[in-house]
């Protein structure tokens, strides 16, 4: 429905079943108007009929259609963005009681069919947006970016549902409740990160620049951006945006992956510090050769192996457990880089075992809040002292900070 003297941009077509020209003024008349004229249940077509009665005697309803058995069909076209004002829908109820009253029962709204999925085939794609001639469209199974095509390439498709989609790309859809506080993070982080991209994703120019500037300012690089992207477009489900969860969290190991886990835990995480093929060769050796050493039949290889401990692996473990407790904490603090992201994955605050070299003073702190000096303490500054003898620094302190107090090594007399 539009005003009788609407000034607006039109496409006029000349339709055989119309006595007159077509005036088709958006994507939906458009494309619309063509669906009636190939209908054989469609005798004769007018387009923006003006209406009289007294509430809407400034509108046009958009087509007004004889059918085959002389009935009078009515519909108004209408983009689904607009059926939530309120203006739009009164002056849709006015024209549905307004061809009532005229005898007209055949009332219907034409809507776009905007994030609609069609099949054809194999192929399954999701219409993003319409235009007159054109259809901005992605593969929802090659996850490819959005492209626009010509109306009359989607004329072998039909509609499909989302079931039929996640039934063709093995998708489970899973409540958001049932993920933990891990995947939710990360799930809107990744949704936070492409929202900026929806104004533009029919935009190709624009899209681009927008992508760039993700990249610069996030680190993240172009494509895993648009991975998440497609993703998101191709589902409209954010939970496709959410991690798997890590084997180690599932807690349904197959026996396979009980063995593998057995085996980094007895040959791998192990001060004689041996290699993930030695650890794997053991495994084998116990677990799946018989009596007469003769291996079996099935056996998980070398790459599911590698695999398995690369998905459960934490760095404080392997540190721990090939070079000891106290090697972790001399030398593999959780202070930069990738130990304070496993430490502390979330904003927040910890007290981490830390030093502190300020005007020739060395300063650190005790996690326990005893002040009081370890063998550790005293065997670190000695070191320190005499290499700060080969650089030419004077070490003049060694400061131990606890709980409300604090301990000088130089006024015990140890340094």
């Amino acid at each position: 429905m539009r005003k009788k003297n609407f000034k607006g941009r039109c496409e006029k077509r000349v339709i055989a079943k119309c006595n007159e020209v077509c005036r088709t003024y958006d994507a939906i008349q458009y494309v619309y108007a063509d669906i009636l004229q190939a209908s054989d249940e469609v005798k004769e077509i007018r387009c923006n009929v003006p209406l009289n009665g007294r509430d809407i005697s400034e509108y046009t309803s958009d087509f007004v259609c004889v059918k085959s058995d002389n009935d009078l069909m009515v519909r108004e076209c209408v983009f689904r963005k607009f059926l939530m004002k309120a203006l739009t829908v009164k002056l849709l109820d006015a024209s549905r009681e307004y061809w009532l009253r005229h005898g007209v029962t055949d009332w219907g709204l034409v809507i776009d069919e905007k994030n609609d999925l069609l099949k054809d085939g194999d192929n399954i794609i999701r219409v993003l947006e319409v235009k007159p001639d054109k259809i901005l469209i992605i593969d929802c199974i090659k996850r490819t970016m959005p492209v626009w095509v010509e109306s009359s390439a989607l004329d072998s498709f039909s509609c499909c549902t989302d079931e039929v989609l996640n039934q063709a790309t093995n998708f489970i859809v899973t409540d958001i409740e049932n993920l933990n506080a891990n995947q939710k993070r990360i799930m809107f982080e990744r949704y936070t990160l492409i929202a900026s991209i929806f104004p533009f994703v029919a935009e190709e120019r624009m899209r681009s620049k927008v992508i760039d500037s993700i990249d610069t300012e996030h680190n993240i690089s172009k494509q895993t951006i648009r991975n998440y992207l497609c993703l998101y477009l191709v589902y409209m489900n954010i939970i496709v945006l959410a991690p798997r969860q890590r084997l180690d969290d599932d807690g349904k190991l197959t026996q396979d992956e009980k063995n593998i886990r057995w085996a980094l835990n007895k040959f791998f995480y192990t001060t004689k510090k041996q290699s993930l093929m030695t650890a794997y060769t053991m495994m084998l050796k116990e677990k799946y050769c018989d009596s007469m050493d003769i291996l079996a039949n099935q056996y998980p290889s070398f790459y599911q192996f590698r695999y398995f401990y690369r998905k459960t692996k934490k760095m404080q473990n392997f540190y721990i457990s090939r070079d000891g407790l106290k090697s972790y904490q001399r030398n593999n603090k959780p202070l930069i880089g990738d130990s304070i992201r496993s430490f502390a994955p979330a904003i927040g605050a910890g007290m981490l075992y830390s030093t502190i070299l300020v005007q020739n003073e060395h300063i650190h702190f005790h996690p326990s809040g005893d002040a009081l000096p370890i063998q550790e303490d005293i065997t670190i500054i000695r070191k320190l002292v005499e290499a700060g003898k080969l650089l030419d620094i004077n070490i003049l302190d060694h400061i131990i900070i606890g709980k409300g107090n604090f301990e000088s090594l130089k006024e015990r007399g140890i340094l």
